[in-house]
């Protein structure tokens, strides 16, 4: 079997205002913590649709140009997921005046949303890639209408006639439910999740049996055949996977059969066993949640070492 270990690469973590303030966290003091004591160098950050125009027509991105100035004083680079179906659930963020729209006036909306925030953003050097919804094709997951490739297809356009330095869009897939074919069609870059612990109503906890060369025979396959740049890790699990409730409704000795730290040092061994090299990790609000709610640093401390390890 062909050995694809990456000991050189660049960790990285995905934050969400939204997810931070679910967990009772000062998400500005988390945000800070995570640039200068875990000393990240690689985020992936979201612009909230309900955050910045909570009211029709009245865009306000401060919390986000915080974010991402903050960012850039640091040297630290962004990747920038736009859109109404982004990360952390129900993965469909929309404000409530947009709930009930006719579909054809709600996309008008959102297409308004990606012009707006491009422009806003396109002047941002530490923005490195754009990401375009997340994981648009996967149905089985998250409280969203369909996103056809008609729509996606416009929003890439859109991000590219904006955007004055031309800079990389992202698709993510689902490492484990995807053949990401369709992305492949649109997107300069893919992003794969990969988890190894889920749980299901079926089945309960339930482990993916999948050696680590299968993401990176997988990666190989999908850019001999299409125009895609590259494939990086965009969601590696790094916390629990609770049983149809939210983290806070979960014990944390639940959490914890479900992932605990020896779960977290597995998957970082075994992603370097699939040969990429970029990773941005899936957890971090959950660490520091521990680490200041729950009197368990051990994870946030973990992770330290992994971003001492990284390359810029």
């Amino acid at each position: 079997m062909k050995n694809f270990y990456q000991e050189k690469i660049k960790w990285g973590v995905t934050y969400s205002q939204i997810y931070a303030r679910e967990l009772g966290l000062d998400w500005q003091q988390a945000y800070l913590d995570i640039l200068d004591d875990l000393q990240v160098k690689n985020l992936r950050l979201i612009v909230y649709w309900p955050l910045v125009e909570s009211k029709v027509g009245e865009f306000d991105f401060t919390d986000v140009d915080w974010q991402i100035a903050e960012a850039q004083k640091r040297g630290v680079n962004v990747i920038l997921a736009i859109g109404e179906r982004v990360p952390r659930w129900p993965e469909c963020h929309t404000p409530a005046w947009a709930i009930n729209l006719p579909a054809e006036a709600k996309e008008d909306r959102v297409v308004i949303l990606y012009e707006e925030t491009v422009k806003h953003f396109q002047i941002y050097s530490n923005i490195t890639a754009w990401q375009v919804a997340n994981e648009p094709f996967l149905k089985s997951f998250g409280k969203c209408n369909e996103i056809t490739s008609e729509q996606l297809a416009n929003y890439i356009k859109i991000i590219k006639t904006y955007d004055q330095r031309k800079r990389p869009v992202i698709l993510t897939e689902s490492g484990e439910l995807s053949t990401w074919i369709k992305s492949a069609k649109l997107a300069d870059i893919i992003g794969t999740s990969l988890y190894r612990t889920v749980w299901n109503q079926y089945f309960g906890y339930w482990r993916y049996p999948w050696p680590p060369a299968y993401y990176r025979w997988h990666a190989d396959l999908i850019m001999k055949f299409y125009p895609v740049e590259k494939v990086i890790i965009s969601e590696l699990q790094a916390e629990p996977w609770p049983p149809g409730k939210h983290i806070l409704q979960t014990t944390l000795e639940d959490q914890f059969k479900s992932f605990d730290l020896k779960r977290l040092q597995d998957n970082i061994s075994y992603t370097k066993k699939t040969g990429f090299d970029e990773v941005y990790l899936w957890g971090v609000e959950w660490w520091y949640w521990l680490k200041e709610k729950q009197n368990h640093p051990e994870f946030w401390l973990e992770a330290k070492k992994v971003f001492n390890s990284r390359i810029f």
